[in-house]
């Protein structure tokens, strides 16, 4: 292995093939992608480049604290060991996207800065109890591989602060109050320096403290402040307001650990500096669009709301960005000092464009290249894998996660960089074997939908000349009740009161058969879990495959809910009715326990359970 080097790393084994002509090397580092790298083995060199691809996305299942900082949902890519590396993922031209749900499919505002969308992946701070359910999504040049969703759970841990780590603090330009740990409104920002202009009123945003050796944000309850000069810098109720130039220093006490916060009150109002790209260099096909996004800081390093008067746009001659192509403002309510704006390409070629402020001062600058948009190559590819020219269009279809599969005819430029899809009007689309699978033309999409288990090839023609083919395999493999989430009960002390599956399962009313909300199972499907509502199968939970909310054939039978009344109870108007269960009246006592099943009247196949207990007292009026 000490013969094998690569430019800025080294081998640590290698593993010849039998017949000696390759090996497999492995490297103690990360390789740095998209690079030319020079290769040398003893005498011998020669250049490759390492072009990183995912195939293959995993959240892990993790537990997070409630109220910790610098937590990040984890994901692994390509059954590699160690975790995915966001920083190494966008070196190699890669975006990632975190996306948030409850378990009822809501937006979930778990990540930074109370956003249900990230791309670290960082959470935040004050969140509620709870599983949720992650996706990750990477994309590459136009390509989405979107991960199976993982579930991640919040729970509490709480121990006495020992030190204060950080603090951040929040202009409240609005002056009606900075929610503490929460995501700002309005024109609140969060400061990056420790300076504030006279008559600035502001309020600490969240204080992040080592407890049990860990870095933990702390309940706004617990925090204090005071100023060293109420002449400078005066509090009131943790609410601070600059009062004149000079010097204070606020002191943050928690529990018995405090920190002090040295700062400047200035009478220079604040001005926009420094406007900057992210990228700074954008590679864009013609007359297509890909997102820019611009910070703006004032001469502190603070964020600055920037209006259409404040930025002038000064566009390069050779037309790579039309004429009113770009206009950034950064004054959006929430999000002050940033935004992202969608860059068309307009000429093909490359230039500069410049950020002048009204008096001709350059406060940034964004590079653009153009190439052309020709369509050289179309690939008939996966919508979950567009982007990612050469890759195969077979695929395995569960019936038990989704019977749909969607793809595309995608167009690539000669440089095989994506383009769009190809309009199918004038295509045709053709199932081998549609008791395996039908296909259908919607839109610039082919729909498959998967009916049986097997194999069927996908056919899509232009005037009987093939354009593309797939294989599909279709699976139905086994799926289960892995555990439930029941609602949280009270005990019931007032007549006229109703209990049924309801009380204790969260439903989703229909006409016909309800969906079942907080059963979780071995594996993700897009499926519903409903509930049979009447009948001599009432309570049977199963996978409402073909979504008409009734079972039948193709469907799948996950367990049962059933309902009784402990042998200690005095319910005499209790029904074995899992809609019609009871209705309290005087004098009412007992338990009822609702269960989860895995198989009908089996006990020891049980899941879970919920007691709901009654208490009714005797009628006063008696």
């Amino acid at each position: 292995a000490d013969d094998v080097t690569l430019e800025g790393d080294k081998a640590v084994a290698i593993e010849a093939s039998a017949d000696g002509t390759s090996a497999v090397v492995t490297l103690g580092g990360k390789v740095a992608p998209n690079k030319n790298l020079t290769v040398k083995a003893k005498n011998q060199s020669f250049v490759t480049k390492f072009v990183y691809e995912v195939k293959k996305l995993a959240v892990e299942k993790l537990t997070f604290d409630d109220d910790r900082a610098g937590q990040s949902v984890v994901f692994k890519l390509n059954d590699e060991k160690g975790n995915a590396d966001v920083e190494y993922l966008n070196l190699a031209d890669h975006d990632v996207k975190f996306v948030a749900n409850n378990l009822d499919g809501s937006p979930a505002y778990i990540f930074e800065n109370g956003e249900a969308t990230s791309s670290t992946g960082k959470l935040g701070v004050g969140l509620s109890h709870g599983d949720y359910k992650v996706e990750v999504q990477v994309t590459k040049r136009g390509g989405l591989t979107v991960s199976n969703t993982g579930i991640i759970s919040v729970k509490n841990l709480d121990t006495p602060a020992s030190a204060i780590k950080n603090t951040v603090f929040a202009v409240d330009a609005d002056k009606n109050g900075v929610v503490y740990g929460n995501k700002l409104t309005g024109k609140d920002f969060k400061l990056n320096s420790q300076t504030l202009v006279v008559g600035e009123k502001a309020q600490i945003h969240n204080v992040v403290a080592t407890i049990a050796g860990e870095d933990k944000v702390v309940d706004p309850n617990s925090i204090s402040i005071k100023s060293s000069n109420h002449g400078i810098i005066s509090v009131v109720n943790n609410y601070i307001t600059a009062e004149a130039a000079g010097e204070a220093t606020l002191t943050i006490k928690v529990g018995d650990v405090t920190k002090d916060v040295k700062f400047k009150v200035t009478t220079d109002s604040r001005k926009l500096v420094s406007v900057k790209a992210n990228p700074d260099k954008l590679q864009v096909v013609q007359n297509k669009t890909l997102p820019v996004t611009f910070v703006t800081t004032d001469q502190y390093g603070d964020p600055f709301g920037a209006n259409e008067a404040a930025i002038k746009e000064v566009l390069p001659k050779t037309g790579v960005v039309a004429e009113g192509g770009l206009e950034v403002t950064t004054t959006e309510a929430g999000s002050v000092g940033t935004k992202t704006i969608g860059v068309t390409g307009n000429e093909v070629g490359e230039g500069t464009v410049h950020f002048q402020n009204s008096n001709g001062a350059t406060l940034g600058s964004l590079y653009v290249n153009v190439t052309e948009g020709n369509v050289a190559f179309k690939n008939f590819e996966l919508v979950s894998k567009v982007g990612q020219y050469g890759e195969s269009p077979d695929t395995k279809l569960d019936l038990n996660v989704s019977n749909k599969v969607e793809y595309q005819l995608s167009k690539y430029t000669s440089e095989r960089v994506y383009s769009d899809p190809e309009n199918l009007a004038g295509y045709k689309v053709e199932s081998k074997n549609p008791a395996i699978a039908t296909a259908k033309i919607v839109g610039d999409k082919v729909v498959v939908t998967g009916k049986a288990p097997g194999k069927v090839d996908i056919h899509l023609t232009k005037n009987g000349a093939t354009a593309g083919k797939a294989t599909i395999e279709i699976v139905q493999e086994t799926i289960a009740i892995e555990s439930v989430n029941f609602k949280p009960v009270q005990t019931e002390n007032f007549v006229e009161k109703k209990i049924n599956i309801g009380t204790v399962l969260e439903l989703e009313k229909s006409n016909l058969d309800d969906i079942v909300k907080g059963i979780n199972l071995t594996k993700e499907t897009q499926h519903k879990v409903r509930v049979v509502k009447s009948g001599d199968e009432q309570g049977k939970l199963y996978l409402d495959r073909n979504g008409d909310a009734a079972f039948n054939a193709g469907d799948v039978k996950l367990g049962y809910v059933t309902v009784s009344q402990t042998s200690d109870s005095a319910l005499p108007n209790f029904k074995a009715d899992l809609y019609d269960t009871l209705t309290t009246k005087y004098t009412d006592k007992g338990t009822l326990v609702f269960k989860v099943l895995g198989e009908k009247d089996v006990l020891t196949s049980e899941i879970g359970s919920q007691a709901v207990h009654v208490n009714v007292l005797n009628n006063p009026n008696l």
